[in-house]
């Protein structure tokens, strides 16, 4: 009797373990939804399979109480054939509350999913040693090909400095800062055209940079992107760009006006600062 009596007690537990955990999910406005639990995550949701066969999941912003109200076990007979019911835990301990939770952030980074940018900027730029201020203003095309690194080409144009037009080419190196922000660096080179007062005293037409600098990216929304940068440019092809107070002269005439200092007169290179404002189209 007595090992009849374990053998049946030992089939009721297994049967106990393999008993589905039976939720009942209270909501913020009142609505009860129960069945079985499929799945739980704590701050984020909570999935029930209903008496339908349907399976339903509960954002846990919207639950007010969640909690086990499985059934419980059948009477077990114990070893002289007496039955005493399974007690039921106390439904207070297994509530969940989570009315003064914090909420997860789930709001999603400005800077993904991918993204093609259009823009245009505006700013100032001078040449490096004997150089004048001069207004720039251009449009970009940019590349995102990560959050954090992308390819741009951009075309400007600028008055009354040494040089015109330019060609940039960069490839940009970001650290996001949140959802909104980003910092980063950016290289590549420029093709400048030459300002008539340079070249008519023997400089060439084009000139070449190596250029780099630092931005700050400001996105107050998905498709909108504010942009901050100070960029130096080396000049690559120097040798035939040379200036005395800021008048142009040919290198030789330089080099008579001032030949100890002479390095410090020539145009080294190229300085700017610019903000511009993109588009940005989801890829």
């Amino acid at each position: 009797m007595i090992g009849f009596s374990l053998a049946l007690l030992g089939v009721e537990r297994g049967a106990r373990a393999d008993t589905p955990i039976r939720e009942v999910v209270v909501l913020h406005d009142g609505s009860i939804v129960q069945g079985e639990l499929v799945e739980k995550i704590v701050s984020d949701h909570v999935t029930v399979k209903l008496a339908d066969g349907r399976v339903r999941t509960i954002a846990w912003k919207d639950v007010e109480e969640a909690r086990d109200d499985s059934s419980p076990a059948a009477s077990l007979p114990d070893a002289f054939g007496d039955t005493t019911p399974a007690e039921t835990p106390p439904a207070a301990d297994d509530r969940v509350i989570v009315n003064d939770w914090p909420e997860p952030d789930r709001e999603a980074s400005a800077f993904e999913p991918q993204h093609l940018m259009l823009g245009v900027f505006g700013g100032t730029a001078s040449g490096i040693a004997g150089g004048r201020v001069s207004t720039v203003y251009g449009v970009s095309v940019e590349r995102d090909l990560t959050r954090w690194l992308g390819f741009e080409l951009d075309a400007s144009d600028g008055s009354a400095g040494e040089f015109g037009a330019t060609l940039s080419q960069r490839i940009r190196f970001g650290l996001p800062i949140g959802n909104h922000l980003r910092v980063g660096l950016g290289y590549g080179v420029s093709e400048a055209k030459t300002g008539a007062e340079l070249t008519d005293v023997g400089a060439p037409s084009w000139a070449w940079f190596f250029v780099g600098g630092g931005f700050l990216d400001y996105a107050p929304t998905r498709h909108l992107l504010v942009r901050a940068e100070g960029e130096s440019g080396l000049l690559m092809n120097r040798s035939g760009f040379c200036e005395v107070g800021s008048t142009p002269m040919p290198v030789s005439a330089c080099e008579m006006a001032d030949p100890i200092n002479n390095n410090n007169e020539a145009i080294s290179g190229r300085f700017s600062v610019r903000v511009g404002v993109s588009w940005m189209f989801d890829l």
